[in-house]
């Protein structure tokens, strides 16, 4: 058996000589043996994809249509509303929440960034609401292929009204948001985004984000 292990061993080496000093023996020689332990490819590090970069559409939310009074029914409809010249009917169509973010994960737990959202709703009377907010999530899960988080955020927004008449009236409003829960899953680099909010931004939205 030490004789088959000593066998082995002399495989698995590789006598490297390098230049002769001049007696015809080598000045040193290199004995290299292999190891088993080779490094781990394709380990995933959530510190190489901190940047996350997402587009998103979605339900409108519960702040705007609180200020402009604004029906959840998502179809032309008909109600009335309080205008500089008096009650007026109205009609009126949502045309969609959108909103662009972006975030920087500090730490495994903690990511930090922005978020801009508008929203629009259509007929007699048109109505604009933008915010702008700085935004902390706090993320619970934090893998390959998914994560889960909450965060909170705050900033300023604008709302703005127009009338059939071409009355404009707009005023700056503060901007809060809360998200009880977002989820992005999908590979490192390319994921599906699904988040609920409450405040200046879209009740429900889905989009699709990056991290380069």
């Amino acid at each position: 058996m030490a004789l088959l292990a000593a066998m082995s061993m002399a495989a698995q080496t590789e006598v490297m000589p390098r230049e002769n000093n001049g007696n015809g023996y080598p000045q040193s020689v290199t004995i290299v043996v292999p190891s088993n332990d080779q490094p781990a490819q394709n380990v995933y590090n959530w510190a190489d994809y901190r940047h996350n970069f997402s587009f998103s559409v979605g339900l409108p939310g519960l702040y705007s249509t609180a200020m402009g009074k604004h029906s959840w029914d998502f179809y032309i409809n008909r109600s009335t509303t309080t205008t500089p010249g008096g009650t007026v009917p109205r009609s009126e169509l949502f045309c969609g929440a959108w909103a662009i973010d972006y975030g920087y994960q500090i730490m495994r737990w903690l990511r930090i960034g922005a978020i801009a959202n508008y929203e629009y709703w259509m007929g007699d009377i048109k109505t604009h609401d933008a915010a702008v907010l700085a935004k902390i999530d706090f993320t619970y899960i934090n893998k390959e292929h998914l994560r889960l988080y909450s965060g909170v955020g705050l900033g300023v927004g604008v709302h703005i009204e127009k009338y059939a008449d071409g009355t404009v009236a707009g005023r700056y409003i503060p901007a809060v948001i809360g998200t009880p829960i977002g989820l992005q899953a999908g590979s490192p680099k390319v994921y599906a985004l699904v988040e609920t909010n409450v405040g200046s931004a879209s009740f429900l939205r889905v989009g699709i984000g990056f991290r380069p």
